[in-house]
């Protein structure tokens, strides 16, 4: 969640100091990642019929690490919409898939003291986004810092490749 939120901290400043846009792109931006979030959440039924919840992470860890690359390499507004849709899909499938997981790996007596903790870690990364996010856009700009949570994302993508999946508790 920390990465998903830079886009609405950090966007905003993208859009109208380096692009030189009105802040009325600003919001059309941000519609386009949440509708993209909230159709890809609403997908997963789907997804999930073809894909194991490992690989969705992979992709979907991979998804987001291109749509910051895609900042990092393209100046224009069409590039920012495609990257924030990227990032609401992979953001939206990942946000089902961490329940999807917790609840595959937890009796079901402990499910709700599970997915407490998910949410409370979901809100702690909203909270977290601009402390972590801000020194870095700092002290290397807001494009490199782009380039910087790319790269950040890309190793965890890499590493969850290698990391085995526990056995679904039925």
């Amino acid at each position: 969640m920390v990465v998903y939120y830079i886009s609405p901290t950090q966007l905003p400043y993208y859009i109208e100091e380096h692009l030189g846009l009105d802040p009325k792109y600003i919001g059309i931006s941000m519609s386009v990642s949440a509708l993209c979030y909230g159709f890809f959440s609403l997908s997963y039924r789907y997804i999930i019929k073809f894909l194991s919840i490992k690989t969705i992470y992979v992709l979907t860890l991979f998804i987001v690490s291109c749509s910051f690359l895609l900042l990092f390499l393209v100046d224009s507004f069409f590039t920012v919409l495609i990257a924030l849709a990227l990032l609401g899909m992979g953001g939206g499938i990942m946000l089902v898939n961490n329940t999807a997981y917790l609840f595959s790996i937890c009796p079901e007596n402990a499910r709700s003291r599970a997915y407490g903790i998910l949410a409370s870690c979901i809100f702690l990364g909203q909270f977290l986004s601009p402390i972590i996010s801000q020194p870095i856009v700092r002290q290397m700009g807001l494009v490199d810092a782009f380039l910087i949570w790319s790269i950040v994302i890309f190793i965890v993508c890499i590493v969850f490749l290698f990391l085995k999946q526990k056995p679904r508790i039925n």
